[in-house]
């Protein structure tokens, strides 16, 4: 198989900016995506009227299915990235609303086109008037709003800074919100109220306070409940993350609480984590609280790290003491984060039946659906894709596993033989000897603990290099999240086995933040490079979060690092954070170090640098790549598509994507992605 491949004109290209808004690729060619699939879908609902009709989100775009969930067509790729939920309005099938961090947005004929509605953004989720289809609350970090137009026209309603008559900088974030089901005008809401300090740096820190209040006349007035019993050990309120009102009671409803931080938005002394502690219930409209946590897995008040969020509470609407709780996992990834109770809330069991993979670890749940004309039919989103249950719960099966891939951060082929290829990705890497057909989790890397991704803010990311000399020295580098390095890893038997690399940093007053890149030496594997961003260390003057960068460099594997490249400073005479980096294999004195502000060029091995930008302004430079066969001759992934260099980075264009490439790379075309990556083959 492999020798009819080889037969066809691959070709290797790094056509991939990455940015804030995914990754823009060279439009060339014709795309198959090899995988490995199964990776997240975020949200997903079922029509109102037609429970056979899905709309399920994810990082390719929108899919529908007409069958229950068995086969999927794509309805609109290129949606807005970070979505957190899908919701069909109560009363139109066609009407669809979606959003997250990017906004809100509504689709009139069932998800074929949309619409932004206003400037709203970081939403969580809507709210819909029972008896007002067009009477709408949103849920954002900035408050609640709400909409008597579909959307079309919003307002902030009165947050808690207006009840307490503090004066200042605030924020709310509104996390949860639910209408009382006998009086819809009754709006309870939770959340947190941020109080911004200002320093001679400006609004670097906050406090924050968690809260539920409860307005009687949607949202003209407010009252803040007391919350008796809704607080951590050492009295601290907890925020609430989820509310479900019982139907029989609206005085009876319970709260899934999640962590945040009371004292400072970056680490500080004197900052500290408040750990979310479960579910909690209360059968006087708020006023006072108890645990309902038996058999459900929260956090440690003696362990910062593990975490109790809850993300979702659920009622089965024909069973008001059936509930699920969609959880944060906790610690492990063979521990569960979706739990059911059918006694009301006083015992919990994790759901694990068939959601495991071959090694044993389970996916992290985002949100569940329940079918609208048999709750027992259950639809579960997940990072690892879509699940359906026909039985409440007990047993699951996968479903529409080609509609996302898993995140891939880096990717690198054995020069020797290109059908054994090596992804970093989010739980670590994956290996193919096939070509892509096929795919194995890397072994023997110690793994990413469930929390570093437990929000939706929290992106993993990988880079993974092999050795030029020696293809079977790997380096392998994994960070997620803010202020989660989670380490270097070194394989010197092509990825087989790996060891923990130590990672010293000598002579800094610094904190090891995290590798945005590694690129080994074409002549020795032990001699590595590698962009760093580093934190300063805490003290007790602000700020406290200085970030530097620079270049660092490790003749020992990666057990020792020198700080490197003198004299490679920005545009504000500050060591950059450096993207890229890549070595001339047939000088290897000549650099190039891709920023976000512009490319750089060293030809004394890194003593001097000189930027090299003409063409490419500030545009900066995401990842470059270099043509081994014509070292001249250069390419540029920048936020504004791929720029290429014929003369060692002096000048730089434009790629026509329509452009026939001279001197092919090597004998792959690979395009790194956000869910997966995929090869253009281009026959001879």
């Amino acid at each position: 198989m492999w020798n009819a491949i080889r037969q066809r004109r691959w070709l290797l290209l790094l056509a991939v900016a990455v940015g804030p808004n995914g990754v823009a690729a060279l439009e060339a060619g014709s795309w198959k995506p090899l995988g490995p699939f199964g990776g997240p879908m975020r949200a997903a609902a079922y029509a109102p009227g037609d429970p056979q009709t899905l709309l399920a989100a994810g990082p390719n775009g929108l899919a529908k299915s007409t069958d229950g969930g068995l086969g999927w067509t794509w309805m609109h790729p290129g949606l807005p990235q970070h979505l957190d939920f899908l919701q069909f309005s109560p009363s139109n099938a066609e009407t669809v609303y979606l959003g997250g961090a990017n906004g809100v947005y509504r689709s009139e004929d069932g998800g074929l086109s949309w619409l932004r509605l206003g400037k709203l953004t970081n939403a969580g989720g809507l709210v819909f008037h029972p008896q007002s289809p067009d009477t709408l609350y949103a849920m954002t970090y900035g408050g609640l709003y709400k909409s008597t137009r579909r959307g079309d026209r919003w307002g902030l309603l009165k947050s808690p800074e207006d009840i307490w008559g503090k004066a200042g900088a605030f924020r709310q974030e509104v996390r949860a919100a639910a209408l009382d089901p006998v009086n819809p005008e009754i709006v309870h809401l939770g959340g947190r109220i941020n109080e911004y300090h200002k320093t001679r740096h400006g609004y670097r820190s906050f406090t924050s306070s968690a809260y539920l209040a409860t307005s009687p006349d949607a949202g003209k007035h407010w009252d803040v409940q007391s919350g008796a019993g809704l607080q951590a050990p050492d009295g601290t309120p907890l925020m609430i993350s989820a509310l479900v009102i019982d139907p029989n009671d609206p005085a009876h409803f319970y709260a899934g609480t999640t962590t945040y931080d009371v004292t400072s938005s970056v680490p500080a002394p004197g900052s500290r984590l408040v750990s979310g502690y479960g579910v909690y219930q209360t059968t006087d409209g708020g006023a006072h609280w108890q645990e309902s946590n038996a058999g459900l897995a929260v956090g440690d008040p003696a362990s910062p790290n593990a975490y109790g969020d809850v993300r979702a509470l659920i009622r089965d609407p024909a069973n008001a003491q059936t509930l699920y709780a969609v959880a944060a996992q906790q610690g492990k990834r063979s521990n569960p984060s979706l739990f059911k109770t059918e006694d009301g809330g006083a015992h919990w069991q994790g759901l694990t039946e068939g959601l495991a993979d071959a090694g044993g670890n389970l996916p992290e749940a985002y949100g569940l659906q329940l079918h609208p004309a048999t709750p027992s039919k259950l639809l579960l989103t997940t990072d690892h894709g879509l699940y359906l249950s026909s039985d409440g719960g007990s047993h699951w099966q996968a479903i529409g596993a080609e509609l996302s891939g898993i995140p891939v951060f880096g990717l690198t082929s054995d020069p020797g033989n290109p059908a054994h290829l090596l992804i970093a990705t989010g739980d670590g890497g994956s290996r193919s000897d096939d070509g892509g057909t096929t795919w194995q989790p890397l072994g023997g890397l110690d793994p990413i603990t469930a929390q570093a991704n437990r929000a939706s803010f929290l992106q993993t990311s990988s880079s993974i290099v092999r050795a030029p000399s020696d293809p079977n020295v790997v380096y392998l580098e994994r960070q997620s999240g803010l202020f989660e390095h989670h380490g270097l890893s070194r394989s010197r038997d092509g990825g087989i086995t790996w060891q923990a690399a130590r990672q010293e940093l000598q002579g800094s007053d610094y904190l090891l933040n995290g590798i945005r890149t590694l690129t080994v030496d074409p002549a020795n594997p032990d001699q590595i490079y590698a962009g760093i961003d580093l934190q300063s260390k805490p003290s007790d003057q602000p700020p406290y979060d200085v970030i530097s960068g620079g270049i660092y460099r490790s003749s020992d594997g990666g057990d020792s690092w020198q700080h490197w490249g003198n004299g490679l400073r920005d545009f504000n005479g500050m060591e950059p954070q450096v993207q890229s980096i890549v070595i001339d294999p047939k000088n290897t004195s000549t650099f190039y170090a891709g920023t976000q502000q512009t490319v750089f060029k060293s030809t004394d091995g890194g003593s001097h640098w000189k930027t090299a930008r003409r063409g490419l302004g500030t545009l900066g430079a995401n990842i470059l790549a270099i043509d081994p066969s014509n070292t001249r001759r250069l390419f540029a992934g920048t936020r504004r598509g791929i720029y290429h260099s014929q003369d060692g980075g002096a000048s730089w264009q434009p790629l026509n994507p329509g452009q026939d490439l001279e001197n092919p790379l090597d004998n792959w075309l690979l395009k790194r992605s956000a869910d997966g990556f995929f090869a253009l083959k281009e026959t001879v």
